[in-house]
């Protein structure tokens, strides 16, 4: 089940550590968990011969875009040519990495997925990739869901309905300026936020991302059994599951970093600064 991932992207995160929001960024957080799209492009995964568990939860992007036109704005994929390092826009292309995670005395895996929009340098707000990690409990339900990049620079987390009750039993209430009982204080975990709680899928499954049109954003999460929060999708198009092949890859990685300074929360192949026990009020039980 484990597939190492392409070590030509482990480059592209120069800076792992958050600058904190500024106070009162989380109610904006909140708020836009609800927000609708007017219109958005769809993308979803090719479906492959066989369908393993990557394909299984892989997310599902919604794209916001603005009038009559699908969006324009879509991420490619890597290659080198020249020993330059490029992006190529013809076949959209979302990378994997699996791994697993200590919490308590459990091992759970966990299923990464990143896409890339640019490799130069993009303005202020504006993330060049994004991505989200997704912890599976042991039954192998997705638990906990974990956002790449955020303009704000707050660490965005989702969680399951079943992992808040269970938080909410052991924990109680929520701490004060806080809306989740899975949530640490804010002088804790300052950089953190759990902007919603996600329903349980019947089955495991990959969730449904909503990406804002200018800042690359994930506005919201939810599980396919939820409502649909775009009123109108223009376009349908695929994107490719990949991993990359390993040949040349200290070349990959030096022009990978010279291409891109893009935050992130945390990067496949690079221990946790803070673990996921250490920045959420995780239960016992979990």
């Amino acid at each position: 089940m484990k597939r190492l991932f392409p070590a030509i992207l482990l480059g592209m995160a120069l800076n792992l550590g958050a600058a904190n929001p500024p106070s009162g960024q989380f109610e904006q957080i909140y708020a836009r968990g609800t927000n609708q799209f007017a219109t958005a492009h769809f993308l979803k995964p090719a479906e492959p011969k066989d369908a393993d568990i990557f394909f299984k939860l892989a997310p599902l992007l919604v794209h916001e875009t603005t009038g009559a036109q699908p969006a324009t704005d879509v991420f490619g994929a890597l290659s080198i040519s020249n020993g330059l390092l490029g992006l190529e826009y013809s076949g959209p292309t979302v990378y994997t990495a699996a791994d697993q995670v200590e919490i308590g005395a459990k091992h759970l895996n966990r299923f990464t997925y990143l896409w890339c929009y640019s490799l130069e340098k993009e303005g202020a707000g504006k993330a060049p990739m994004q991505g989200v990690r997704i912890t599976t409990a042991q039954d192998g339900h997705p638990v906990i869901w974990e956002i790449l990049a955020l303009e704000s620079g707050a660490r965005l987390i989702f969680v399951a309905r079943s992992l808040e009750a269970k938080a909410q039993a052991q924990f109680g209430k929520a701490e004060p300026g806080r809306q989740y009982s899975i949530e640490r204080g804010l002088k804790e975990s300052p950089e953190v936020v759990v902007a919603r709680v996600i329903e349980d899928g019947p089955v495991p499954m990959g969730p449904i991302l909503y990406l804002n049109m200018g800042s690359r954003a994930v506005t919201t999460l939810v599980c396919r059994c939820m409502p649909a929060q775009a009123k109108s999708l223009l376009s349908t198009s695929t994107f490719a599951l990949q991993d990359l092949p390993g040949a040349g890859v200290d070349v990959l990685l030096d022009l990978a970093r010279e291409k891109t300074q893009a935050k992130t929360a945390f990067w496949p192949g690079q221990k946790d600064q803070r673990s996921l026990e250490k920045i959420l009020r995780v239960p016992k039980d979990f």
